[in-house]
């Protein structure tokens, strides 16, 4: 907490993630959108066709489909991708992965220390430039239900 600009060092420079709040994050259960109308809930927009859009999947999701969809986005809507963020739940990981990327860069993926378990569902973030949310929903759905029966490749490293 920083009390009239005094903060301590380790709330600006301690970098490791508090795994207590971390875990009571990743346990909340998604809204459900299907108990009342308001399909935008996910989608937020600002000016200059700045918007945010948020996209979940049930369950594990594998690394070959997940990093194809994302070299793809990131290949042609680069220049449009201010950011993206997201927790996933990958195929043959116990605990969480962190993604991150700007425009064109995807930063390698950090798996989250161990006492913080894996979701039950991921979420993935991106905000950007005239990103139509349906565009990115149905490509990330395509991507992911079109190599759910492939091989599975669970190290993030073999890229």
């Amino acid at each position: 907490p920083v009390l009239h600009g005094a903060a301590a060092a380790d709330d600006v420079f301690g970098l490791e993630p508090e795994t207590s709040g971390m875990t009571r994050w990743l346990s909340v259960e998604p809204h459900d959108h299907a108990a009342h109308d308001h399909h935008a809930h996910d989608d937020f927009h600002h000016e200059g066709g700045i918007g945010a859009t948020v996209l979940r999947h049930q369950g594990e999701i594998a690394w070959p489909a997940l990093r194809l969809w994302l070299d793809s986005l990131l290949s042609v809507r680069g220049e449009d991708v201010l950011r993206l963020k997201g927790i996933v739940h990958l195929a043959g990981h116990d605990r969480p992965v962190v993604l991150q990327g700007v425009h064109h860069v995807l930063h390698p993926p950090a798996l989250l220390p161990a006492a913080v378990p894996a979701p039950e569902s991921s979420q993935i973030v991106v905000i950007g430039a005239h990103l139509p949310p349906d565009g990115l929903r149905a490509s990330f759905a395509a991507a992911l239900s079109g190599l759910a029966g492939s091989e599975s490749q669970t190290s993030l490293r073999d890229e």
